[in-house]
C-alpha cells in the first residue's frame, strides 16, 4: 500500500512538473509575442514622428528666418534635432564626433492635482476647480492663521471657508478668474515621526472620501518626486548649452522627449524582469539610470534606420535595459539632507564622458 501511495505520489509530481513547465514555456511565448508586438508598435510611432521631423511643413514651421536651414551643411535641420536629442553633456566639439561616428556606422473620471508644500495658493486652487479637478496639497502650518487654529484645536479634519488673500487677487484677475471664496477641508495626518501635517483638499464629502485615504494619497506623488529628480540630475535638464531663450527651449524639449521615449521602452522592459524574477524573494525593478544611459546614442539611429532595422534596435535596446535591475526596498526612509549643494552647471566646463 505504501509503495501504491508513493507511486501515485510521484506520478502527481511528475504530472504537476510537466504543467507547470508547460505553462511557464506558454507563458514566455506569449510574453516574446507581446514584446514583438511592442516593437513593431514602436517603430511604427518612431516612423510616425519621423515622418514629421524630416516634412518640409515641420521645417517651414521651424523657421524663425526665411534663410534658415535653405542651403545643404554638413549639419541640416533634420540632423540638429537628432544632435540636440541624443543628451547632450560635453561640450559640442566630442559630441559632434561622437554624434557623425555614430550616423557613418555605429483616465480616470474624475482628476485630483497633488501639490507639495510649496505650491498652495488661493488662485491657484481657484485655477485647478476652473479645469473640473480636485486638488489636494500639504500646506505650511505657517501659512495662513485659520491653518494655525486648525492645528491648536487638535481635530483631525475640519470644513473652512477660504477666502481670497491680497496676494491672489492680482493672479485671479490675470487668469479669468472669479474671486468667490472657496470651501475647503483640513486633515491632520500624523507620521511615523511623530510630526503632524496638514492636508488641504477640495474633496469635502468626509464619507465618499473618509480621512485614512489622505495619508497615502499624498504619498502617490512620490514618482513626481522621482520624476522632477531624474530631470534634475540624471538628464540636468537645467545644465543648459547656451544662453539664448532659443537654446535654453531646444535643450529643454528635447531631453523631455529623450527621457519620454526612454520611460516608453522602460515600461514594457520591467514586465520582462517581472516575468524573469517573479521566484526570487525581492521584487526587482529597471535601473532607470541605466535606461538613460543606454538609450543615448542609440536615438540617432532610430531615426536614422528604417524598417526591421529599427524594430532590431528596439528589441535590443529593450534587452539591454532589462537587464540593468535594482531591488525595490518598500518603506525604507533616510533623514532629509536640507543643506542646498553648491555645485554649478557652466557652459564652460562640463563632464567628459
Amino acid at each position: 500500500m505504501l509503495v501504491l501511495n508513493s507511486a501515485i505520489l510521484f506520478h502527481l509530481n511528475n504530472s504537476i512538473l510537466k504543467r507547470k513547465e508547460t505553462w511557464l514555456i506558454f507563458l514566455k511565448t506569449v510574453v516574446t509575442l507581446a514584446r514583438n508586438l511592442f516593437c513593431e508598435v514602436c517603430a511604427n510611432l518612431v516612423d510616425f514622428i519621423k515622418k514629421i521631423i524630416f516634412s518640409r511643413e515641420f521645417l517651414q514651421q521651424s523657421r524663425h528666418n526665411p534663410a534658415d536651414f535653405s542651403r545643404n551643411r554638413s549639419l541640416p535641420f533634420t540632423s540638429l534635432i537628432l544632435f540636440f536629442c541624443n543628451f547632450l553633456k560635453s561640450s559640442y566639439h566630442p559630441e559632434l564626433n561622437k554624434f557623425f561616428k555614430i550616423l557613418s556606422g555605429s483616465t480616470v473620471a474624475q482628476k485630483m492635482v497633488l501639490l507639495d508644500r510649496g505650491y498652495p495658493a488661493f488662485w491657484i486652487f481657484k485655477l485647478i476647480l476652473s479645469k473640473g479637478a480636485h486638488f489636494c496639497a500639504r500646506i505650511s502650518i505657517k501659512k495662513w492663521r485659520l491653518i494655525r487654529t486648525f492645528m491648536e484645536s487638535g481635530k483631525r479634519e475640519q470644513l473652512v471657508t477660504l477666502n481670497v488673500p491680497l496676494t491672489s487677487l492680482e493672479a485671479c484677475q490675470n487668469h479669468g478668474l472669479d474671486t468667490l471664496p472657496i470651501q475647503v477641508r483640513l486633515v491632520r495626518v500624523e507620521l511615523e515621526s511623530g510630526e503632524a501635517e496638514v492636508l488641504i483638499t477640495s474633496l469635502t464629502d468626509m464619507e465618499q472620501y473618509p480621512h485614512h485615504l489622505f495619508a497615502s494619497l499624498y504619498h502617490d506623488r512620490w514618482p513626481v518626486e522621482e520624476d522632477y529628480k531624474t530631470m534634475k540630475c540624471r538628464i540636468e535638464i537645467e545644465n543648459f548649452t547656451g544662453k539664448s531663450a532659443l537654446s535654453v527651449y531646444q535643450d529643454f524639449h528635447a531631453r523631455v522627449f529623450f527621457k519620454n521615449l526612454t520611460a516608453m521602452l522602460t515600461f514594457t522592459a520591467q514586465e520582462q524582469v517581472e516575468l524573469s524574477t517573479a521566484e526570487r524573494k525581492q521584487s526587482y525593478q529597471i535601473n532607470f539610470t541605466q535606461a538613460l544611459s543606454t538609450m543615448r546614442d542609440s536615438i540617432v539611429l532610430l531615426f536614422q534606420r528604417t524598417g526591421a532595422i529599427v524594430q532590431k534596435i528596439i528589441f535590443n535596446l529593450l534587452t539591454t535595459i532589462a537587464s540593468a535591475i535594482e531591488p525595490v526596498r518598500p518603506g525604507r526612509k533616510y533623514l532629509r539632507n536640507h543643506k542646498r549643494s553648491q555645485r554649478k552647471y557652466t557652459l564652460n566646463y562640463k563632464p567628459i564622458l
